[in-house]
C-alpha cells in the first residue's frame, strides 16, 4: 500500500482501483522533486483549482523562508498526470498544511474530481502519520475557479472530515464600467483618492526587482507601527524572483518622486488579489493608500482581470488591526465570500478507528496470521473508504472476513 521516501522522492503509494467493466485503474503518488516545474505548473494552469500559490516556484520559494519542509506530491493514474497537491510540514508546530504559506488544496485535471480529491487527502493523511504530526490544516483560494463556481458555498473540506474554520473576504466583480466601479467606493474613499491626487501623489506600476529594498524599509516601519513582527526580507526577495505575471507591484510616490507607499497584488489568469501593502507613517493621512488601492483595481481591470479580491475580512472584529483592515478594504466595494479553511486533528481519525476495533489498542503484539490479518483489515478500512468508496470497501471487507472465517475453521479443525 505505501512506502514513503521523501528524501529521494520515490513513488510513495500505489493503489489499484476497480472500475466498471472489470478494468483497473492504477494510481501512484510521487514526490514534488520528481516533476519538472513545467509539468507541475501545467496542471495548475489547466485546473479550475489552480491559483498562483500552487505554482512550483512559489512552493519552493516559501519553504526555506518560513522554516517548512516541502512534502508536496503529484498523482498519476494509468500513467497520466492527473493532479498535484501543495503540502508543507511545519516541524516546530507539528502541523501539515496545504498550502503552507498561501492557499492550497488538491489541484485536479481529471474528470472524476471527487475520487481524486479524496485520494489526495488520503495520501496527505498517510504523510501526516509518517511524520508524526498532530494536525492537518488547509486553505483554498476564494478566487480559483472551483471556488467561484461553488454554487452553495459549502466548504469542500467537509467531504474529507475537516472541521470548518473558514473566514471571509471581499471580491469585486470587475465587469461593470469604470464609472460604476468608482461609485461603488464609499464617499470618503473617493474623497481620499481625490485628496491624494490634489497633493501631488501618484501611483505607478513598478517592477519588484527595482524596489525590494525600498519596499522592505517601508514594510518594517509599517509592521513596527502596528505592533506586528515584520516578515523576513527573504520573503519579498522571493516574490521579486517569481515570474512577473503573477506578482504586480504598485508604488505610491509623493510630489517629489519619493516612494512612500506600496501595494502588492498576486495575479493568476483573470483574477487578482491584494496580497500585501505598506506606507510610511508620515504619509498615512495623505490618501495615498486609497489612491494605490484604486489604481490597482483599475490596473487589474485594464489587464483583463474579471475578479479582484481585496483580502481577508473580519466582519465581527470590534477593535484592533483586524477591525481597521476590514473597514478599509470594505470601502472599495465588493461582496463577502468565504475563504474555505479547515483543520483536522490526526489522532481523531485514529481514535475513532480504535473505538471500532478494540484489538488494535491491545498491548499484546500480533502473534499469529489471524491477528495480523484482522489488524491489517481494520487499519486499511478507513483509507479504503476514502479512496474507493464504501460500497467497494464493503465488498473487499466481506471477502477478507470470509478468508478469516476459513482460517478460524482450519484452526478449530486442528
Amino acid at each position: 500500500w505505501r512506502g514513503l521516501c521523501w528524501e529521494c522522492g520515490c513513488v510513495v503509494r500505489l493503489f489499484q482501483n476497480q472500475l466498471p467493466g472489470s478494468l483497473y485503474s492504477y494510481m501512484k503518488f510521487i514526490g514534488f522533486n520528481q516533476l519538472s516545474f513545467a509539468e507541475w505548473n501545467n496542471i495548475v494552469c489547466n485546473s479550475e483549482d489552480g491559483w498562483a500559490f500552487s505554482l512550483a516556484e512559489w512552493l519552493e520559494m516559501v519553504t526555506p523562508v518560513w522554516g517548512m519542509q516541502n512534502v508536496s506530491f503529484a498523482v498519476y493514474e494509468n500513467g497520466k498526470l492527473v493532479a498535484v497537491m501543495p503540502l508543507h510540514w511545519y516541524p516546530t508546530q507539528e502541523r501539515l498544511s496545504s498550502g503552507g504559506w498561501g492557499h492550497g488544496g488538491p489541484v485536479i485535471v481529471a474528470k472524476d474530481r471527487q475520487r481524486i480529491w479524496r485520494a489526495c487527502w488520503a495520501q496527505a493523511y498517510a504523510i501526516a502519520e509518517e511524520l508524526g504530526t498532530t494536525r492537518i490544516t488547509a486553505s483554498i483560494s476564494p478566487i480559483c475557479q472551483s471556488s467561484l463556481n461553488n454554487r452553495w458555498g459549502v466548504n469542500p473540506l467537509a467531504e474529507v472530515e475537516f472541521n470548518d474554520t473558514s473566514t471571509h473576504t471581499r471580491i469585486i466583480n470587475l465587469s461593470p464600467s469604470v464609472e460604476q466601479l468608482w461609485f461603488s467606493l464609499t464617499k470618503d474613499a473617493r474623497q481620499k483618492v481625490r485628496q491624494a491626487r490634489s497633493l501631488g501623489y501618484t501611483a505607478q506600476h513598478c517592477f519588484w526587482k527595482d524596489f525590494v529594498d525600498e519596499y522592505y524599509r517601508v514594510h518594517v516601519e509599517t509592521y513596527q507601527r502596528t505592533g506586528v513582527q515584520p516578515h523576513p526580507k527573504a520573503y519579498f526577495e522571493g516574490i521579486a524572483s517569481q515570474p512577473v505575471e503573477y506578482h504586480v507591484l504598485w508604488c505610491g510616490f509623493d510630489k517629489n518622486g519619493n516612494p512612500v507607499a506600496f501595494h502588492n497584488d498576486a495575479r493568476f489568469r483573470m483574477t487578482s488579489l491584494y496580497h500585501t501593502g505598506c506606507s510610511e507613517t508620515s504619509h498615512l493621512k495623505s490618501g495615498i493608500n486609497y489612491l494605490l488601492f484604486w489604481e490597482a483595481i483599475m490596473g487589474a481591470k485594464a489587464d483583463g482581470c474579471l475578479w479582484y479580491e481585496t483580502g481577508e475580512a473580519f466582519p465581527a472584529a470590534r477593535a484592533g488591526k483586524d477591525k481597521g483592515l476590514t473597514d478599509f478594504k470594505g470601502k472599495f466595494g465588493g461582496e463577502l465570500h468565504r475563504v474555505f479553511r479547515g483543520e483536522r486533528p490526526v489522532d481523531a481519525r485514529l481514535s475513532e478507528t480504535d473505538k471500532l476495533t478494540p484489538a488494535l489498542t491491545s498491548a499484546a503484539q500480533p502473534s499469529d496470521s489471524k491477528t495480523i490479518l484482522h489488524n491489517w483489515l481494520n487499519a486499511s478500512r478507513d483509507l479504503s473508504q476514502v479512496i474507493f468508496g464504501e460500497k467497494f470497501t464493503g465488498m473487499i471487507k466481506k471477502l477478507l472476513l470470509g478468508v478469516i472465517h476459513l482460517m478460524e475453521k482450519s484452526d478449530n479443525g486442528r
